[in-house]
């Protein structure tokens, strides 16, 4: 993306008017949510720079606190310099390069389809038919598996993760990953506490969290509907995101 960013934050490339962070704070508003922590690379100064501490959406005001991360060590790694901000209690995860693009915002979906799972944490995903998916859209984002549904079910047990790069499977449908798009429960602290204490060096990614939460049976995937995800952090995801708001 850096021929596109150029010397700037990706997170503040314009879509539709719009930077992908303020989609992303957009619908997070929407959905309900006052008050968000953004963790940032001291490289991007200007990322604080452009938002300041409070995102005015249509119908809502967000309140923003800003946290460094002062070595790029993965999503994991990002995540646990948010705990002092939640506490105790379930929180979404939206990496900023991602947007939603439908009716009803994503965060609300996620949230309202893990209502009747307490003890579950949670993935937006999207469906894919395999003749249909073009992979240089997706960048690197994973593919789950999931057990039998039923038509009334609103969430799917996902029972398993594929590594982060992997193909998808061959056979029968196919769900996407949200890019991440997550919701956690407070507990996701203690699992990266307790990866740090295996002696992982380098990046923390969240890959294996969430593939230890499959295993459990604690982990949930939510197809999001009425609107398509876009993966922006790839130039032709930011491309057809693009064609896709000057249509609008």
């Amino acid at each position: 993306m850096q021929s596109i960013a150029r010397a700037g934050a990706k997170e503040l490339l314009v879509v539709g008017g719009k930077s992908l962070l303020a989609h992303a704070l957009g619908d997070l508003a929407a959905s309900g949510i006052e008050s968000v922590v953004v963790v940032v690379s001291p490289s991007k100064p200007e990322i604080r720079a452009a938002l300041g501490d409070r995102f005015e959406a249509p119908t809502a005001t967000v309140r923003l606190e800003w946290v460094v991360q002062p070595q790029p060590l993965g999503v994991a790694d990002a995540l646990s310099l948010a705990q002092p901000f939640v506490g105790d209690a379930p929180f979404v995860c939206w990496l900023p390069d991602n947007l939603w693009l439908g009716e009803r915002p994503a965060t609300a979906q996620l949230i309202e389809a893990l209502a009747d799972h307490p003890a579950a944490h949670g993935v937006g995903l999207v469906e894919h038919r395999r003749a249909a998916l073009d992979l240089a859209q997706v960048g690197a984002a994973g593919f789950v598996d999931v057990a039998a549904r039923g038509p009334e079910l609103r969430s799917l047990a996902i029972t398993r993760v594929h590594p982060k790069g992997s193909a998808p499977p061959e056979l029968g449908e196919t769900f996407l990953k949200g890019f991440p798009f997550d919701l956690y429960r407070p507990d996701l602290f203690e699992r990266i506490a307790r990866l740090r204490e295996l002696g992982k060096s380098g990046e923390l990614d969240d890959t294996p969290l969430l593939q230890e939460l499959a295993l459990e049976g604690k982990l949930r995937g939510v197809v999001l509907r009425g609107g398509r995800l876009y993966d922006c952090g790839v130039p032709r995801g930011y491309e057809a995101a693009c064609a896709a708001t000057s249509s609008i």
